[in-house]
């Protein structure tokens, strides 16, 4: 993913943001420009970071790679989607002829009942989520990457920022999203972008916080890890409970 060697200077990632007198299509140029500066070298991208700006240009740049991934995706699945429904549609008829012949009336409730469940499923309302779900999700995971970030990273030393705060981690997460638009790929799209995603936000925390690799990664991944432990605890807490009910009855 990365371009081992590169003497070229890594652009500011505040660029993203609109600039006086700047076009839509410049605009449009320079997101695509920076996606590509991400997904080919990260490690340039991420050390040239400036530190406590402002982070409204990268949160606006997640949700566009979120939203452009998301549309495309729903796009060609709509298309696959057709052909899935002709089938479902014959399966739908021969179930409504069988109910005709034992319960006469019920054909239209089968039928009924068919045309919510395509409209509900192959509706756009994923598609004109993903901007709000997105913004949701990027200040809770920023809030639990800073909290990882504050349990591993030694502010000043070695080379460590001499603060660790939440806009900072908040930009490492926005900017590691940058491979969201990676899902508009067909079949593949969504387990490559995650993945892709994961490497970019290693490698961001990594030169952002100057730490190891290992330690990067559990920054990059303490939400998820986090979930992990709330979900075991739950289930290890059911267990109990259901032990001590099966050693009252018995």
């Amino acid at each position: 993913m990365e371009i081992p060697q590169s003497h070229s200077k890594a652009e500011t990632p505040d660029t993203i943001a609109i600039q006086p007198g700047q076009t839509a299509s410049d605009w449009i140029h320079r997101y695509f420009h920076d996606v590509w500066n991400i997904l080919t070298r990260p490690t340039l991208f991420f050390r040239a970071m400036p530190r406590g700006s402002s982070v409204v240009g990268p949160l606006a740049f997640a949700l566009v790679g979120i939203w452009i991934g998301s549309v495309v995706e729903f796009l060609w699945q709509g298309a696959l989607g057709r052909y899935l429904i002709g089938g479902l549609n014959d399966i739908f008829q021969i179930a409504g002829e069988v109910a005709e012949v034992d319960h006469p009336g019920q054909t239209e409730l089968i039928l009924e009942a068919r045309d919510r469940l395509m409209n509900w499923f192959w509706s756009t309302s994923a598609v004109l989520l993903a901007p709000l779900i997105g913004v949701v999700s990027l200040l809770f995971n920023s809030a639990l990457v800073y909290l990882g970030a504050r349990w591993l990273v030694t502010p000043g030393k070695s080379g460590s920022p001499e603060t660790i705060d939440y806009p900072t981690a908040l930009r490492v997460v926005s900017f590691g999203m940058a491979p969201a638009i990676l899902a508009a790929i067909p079949v593949v799209g969504t387990p490559v972008s995650r993945i892709c995603i994961l490497i970019v936000t290693v490698i961001g925390a990594r030169e952002v916080y100057r730490i190891g690799n290992l330690r990067a990664l559990v920054i990059a991944l303490f939400p998820k890890l986090l979930y992990l432990g709330i979900l075991l605890s739950g289930f290890l807490v059911m267990g109990v409970l259901f032990l001590k009910t099966v050693s009252l009855l018995f």
